[in-house]
């Protein structure tokens, strides 16, 4: 009798490790939950601790979070669990050692050397001459004229400008633009000796307000010119009405002007 009922345990226990097997956790003798996760390929006859290695990789494979029909890596296949090894680290370069790759530049290149700065001046006394030169002898007046010829001459008159406006050399560019504007504008103002000086004080003084940071007071100026203060705001004024207060330039007629400026000093020093 005790054969018979030790035989009968011994199939009772291989029932419940079957069952085990087939996808329900063992529960050990204490009653607390197995933390191994059984065999999810089927029955299986032996034990749970004794499950194959095939079954094993299943188990792995959930782990990994593969879906399924996707087929398990190579190591996983073959039974041999391998950790994940670290992505190799890439060799930083410092950043002095590194390879400067030249942008292309965008800006609108100039076709002039530094050296230029005084041909804009020289070029600006020679392009108000030459404007003046060719004016009518009878001419309308203007706000703009004198009632007789300045005594300075306007190369004298452009030094002056240009050692006490402490401007930018762009301003001299600009204020051939804006007379040359005004002039296009209105045919009936003209450069004339008469109106040259006074033309370009005002064309002067608005450069210097529009394009420089840093400027002086109208007082100043008009002291400069030779001008009264209620005279150089009066052409203030009238320039700005005149101009419909456009005195932005673009780059492209900015470099024109400047052409042509540099290239009229360039030829009167070659004669």
């Amino acid at each position: 009798e005790a054969a018979i009922v030790e035989e009968q345990q011994m199939q009772q226990q291989q029932q419940s490790q079957a069952s085990g097997c087939r996808g329900r956790r063992g529960r050990l003798p204490s009653g607390r939950r197995s933390t191994k996760r059984s065999c999810r390929q089927g029955r299986c006859a032996t034990p749970c601790s004794m499950v194959p290695q095939s079954a094993a990789d299943c188990s792995i494979e959930q782990e990994i979070g593969s879906t399924p029909g996707t087929p398990m890596p190579a190591a996983l296949s073959k039974g041999k669990v391998q950790e994940h090894e670290a992505p190799p680290q890439k060799h930083e370069v410092p950043l002095h050692e590194r390879e400067v790759i030249p942008q292309a530049d965008t800006t609108p290149q100039s076709i002039f050397d530094e050296g230029c700065d005084e041909h804009v001046v020289a070029g600006l006394a020679i392009a108000i001459e030459r404007m003046a030169a060719l004016a009518k002898e009878t001419e309308a007046l203007t706000i703009f004229h004198c009632v007789h010829a300045p005594g300075m001459g306007i190369r004298a008159y452009i030094d002056r400008i240009r050692k006490f406006f402490s401007c930018s050399i762009e301003c001299y560019v600009l204020g051939l633009v804006y007379i040359d504007r005004l002039v296009k504008r209105h045919p009936n103002i003209l450069v004339s000796p008469l109106s040259c000086h006074r033309l370009l004080i005002t064309s002067m003084m608005l450069a210097a307000k529009f394009q420089d940071d840093v400027f002086y007071t109208n007082t100043f100026y008009a002291k400069v010119g030779g001008l009264k203060l209620e005279e150089l705001n009066g052409l203030e004024r009238k320039m700005l009405e005149l101009l419909d207060h456009r005195l932005l330039v673009p780059p492209s007629e900015y470099e024109l002007y400047r052409r042509i400026l540099c290239e009229a000093a360039k030829a009167s020093s070659a004669v």
